[in-house]
């Protein structure tokens, strides 16, 4: 459970950052680097949210070689 809301307020955290930092921007017709920055930081958040729910279900069901395996291959993805 601790994973799980450490990934989660990560993700949180990540989101008003974002906020926060568009805020201070004018309006532009483009992505820039600070969004595509974001959008990748995003993307490997939610890859370890997706770890830490299936990873937590393998072990709650007694699934632990499988387990093991999500957590490599998402520690590879990211």
């Amino acid at each position: 459970s601790q994973r799980f809301s450490i990934a989660t307020s990560t993700l949180i955290a990540s989101v008003v950052f974002h906020l926060n930092l568009t805020s201070s921007l004018p309006s532009l017709g483009y992505v820039t680097y600070a969004d595509m920055f974001m959008l990748v930081n995003y993307l490997c958040l939610f890859i370890v949210l997706i770890e830490v729910v299936a990873t937590t279900y393998c072990i709650d069901t007694q699934y632990h070689d499988l387990a093991v395996r999500v957590n490599r291959l998402c520690a590879r993805l990211v």
